[in-house]
């Protein structure tokens, strides 16, 4: 690894130590946009068969990087595994791999890991007249449809403020605002298992 000094300029190299690098070969190295966790191929530590795929993770309290930790199977297979990206939230990533089925050599897969908790995106707004400049609907209704499981949820917007609030897992939905003396708003709704937000704004307008 290398640091970017004051004045702009990188330092020498480092070499990340007998923690990180075996006799063998290692490449591909991808560093988490948060800083704490690194992915990279190896021919050593615990590998399956040629390249696998490993991660590590950066101690602050040591300045150390843990003992790496193999990806496992399926994710690394006997064949070579080499090119990781992981999404910000560590809940999917993008691989290179060779896979019966494929469509030639190496394709491009995604991968969900499933160990982890599953994420659930919080949606705040408003219900507004589209024909009132700054008017909140206050009685309007939100009729959420999973299309998967056609399960229905309903929301109420806040009496008083015309907002609405509703937490939601990953899914494929078809959404409904309606109000009393206004036309219905309908559109589709997808919230992926990857690429986590956290939290959307989003405010919807209804005519008469």
């Amino acid at each position: 690894m290398a640091r970017k000094i004051p004045n702009g300029n990188w330092g020498l190299p480092q070499n990340l130590g007998s923690n990180i690098n075996s006799k063998y070969k290692e490449d591909f190295p991808y560093l988490t946009p948060d800083g704490k966790t690194l992915y990279f191929a190896s021919e050593g530590h615990s590998s399956m068969g040629g390249f696998d795929l490993f991660k590590s993770v950066w101690d602050e309290e040591t300045q150390t990087w843990s003992k790496p930790q193999n990806l496992g199977y399926p994710v690394n297979t006997p064949d070579d595994e080499q090119q990781i990206y992981v999404f910000a939230d560590h809940r999917a990533a993008y691989v290179s791999a060779w896979r019966p089925g494929g469509l030639g050599n190496l394709d491009i897969y995604r991968l969900k890991f499933e160990d982890d908790e599953q994420k659930i995106t919080v949606f705040r707004g408003k219900v507004d007249d589209l024909d009132s400049t700054n008017k909140s609907i206050t009685e309007a209704t939100i009729t959420l449809v999973d299309k998967k499981s056609k399960e229905e949820k309903y929301f109420k917007v806040n009496p008083s403020t015309g907002t609405y609030i509703m937490a939601l897992p990953p899914g494929k939905y078809e959404i409904t605002v309606a109000c009393d003396g206004y036309k219905e708003h309908k559109e589709d709704l997808i919230i992926f298992d990857f690429g986590y937000k956290g939290e959307v704004s989003k405010d919807y307008i209804l005519k008469k």
